[in-house]
């Protein structure tokens, strides 16, 4: 049962990755265009370059997770490049997530807030007046992918890798 809950949580993971891979490419396809209209045509689209800005910055976040699972995220090495031992790797792991998990609660805690607090004052984008409480929902859903794919390694998965 565990094996299953955490291959399902690696598929919907590499779904995740490659959406962020597909919204990459069309962002940089958006961009070139804007880039030949700018100076061939000497005109611009604005929608581009929004769209390209935050296509960049939540592919970051939907990617979060499984750059967490696979165990490619950014992360210092200093203490467990020189430790041979794999019981004491194994507890530098499993710290290593606890640690992940209190500071993505609290930024799941603070996510939820702005979200809310976009929400209540109707803010959105600038020109393609998308509203912001959707960008930071997406960023919420990358943190909260964080959160159970950490707290999996560590319940179901009793702190090994996945």
């Amino acid at each position: 049962m565990a094996q299953k809950l955490i291959q399902g949580q690696k598929t919907v993971y590499n779904a995740m990755a490659k959406i962020s891979g597909y919204a990459m490419l069309c962002a940089a396809v958006f961009a070139c265009i804007n880039v030949i209209c700018r100076y061939i045509f000497n005109h611009s689209f604005n929608w581009a370059e929004e769209i390209c800005t935050y296509v960049v910055v939540l592919c970051v976040f939907i990617t979060f997770a499984w750059l967490e699972t696979e165990d490619q995220q950014l992360c210092i090495d200093i203490v467990t490049s020189s430790v041979k031992n794999k019981k004491t790797l194994l507890v530098l792991y499993i710290l290593r997530g606890i640690v992940t998990l209190v500071i993505i609660s609290i930024l799941i805690y603070f996510g939820w807030s702005s979200m809310l607090t976009a929400q209540k004052l109707g803010t959105a984008t600038y020109v393609l007046k998308i509203p912001r409480y959707i960008m930071y929902a997406i960023v919420l859903v990358g943190y909260v992918c964080v959160w159970l794919g950490w707290l999996s390694v560590l319940l179901l998965n009793k702190g090994r890798k996945f």
